[in-house]
């Protein structure tokens, strides 16, 4: 994963690009979110056995899911906060972000009794 304007994403065989919106703000500690929700959406995406065969690689889907959120939680913070938004005012977004860019259907994993 290469952050930029665009993040590009390639694991030597596929390549992705993530041009989403973000902030103009870059603070330090971004990148450690970054490599956090990578970690776990790349655990996800294993556990999902995506990446197997002709697909996009598991590693490809979990950066690019990463970058995508941690984009959306920038975007958020800074919208609030403006240039004064640091690193952790992202991290209070982050829930906010997942939720708009993956939805929970509730009702669907959670079955009435």
């Amino acid at each position: 994963l290469q952050k930029g304007a665009i993040d590009m994403i390639s694991d030597g065989k596929y390549v992705a690009a993530n041009g989403a919106s973000g902030s103009p703000r870059r603070c330090g500690g971004q990148g450690d979110i970054l490599a956090g929700t990578s970690g776990v959406f790349l655990n996800w995406a294993m556990s999902r056995d995506m990446g197997k065969g002709d697909q996009v690689s598991s590693q490809v889907v979990a950066a690019f899911a990463a970058s995508f959120l941690v984009r959306k939680a920038n975007e958020i913070g800074f919208s609030k906060l403006k240039r004064s938004m640091v690193t952790p005012d992202m991290i209070e977004e982050l829930g906010k972000a997942f939720e708009m860019l993956f939805p929970t259907n509730v009702e669907k994993s959670n079955p009435k009794l």
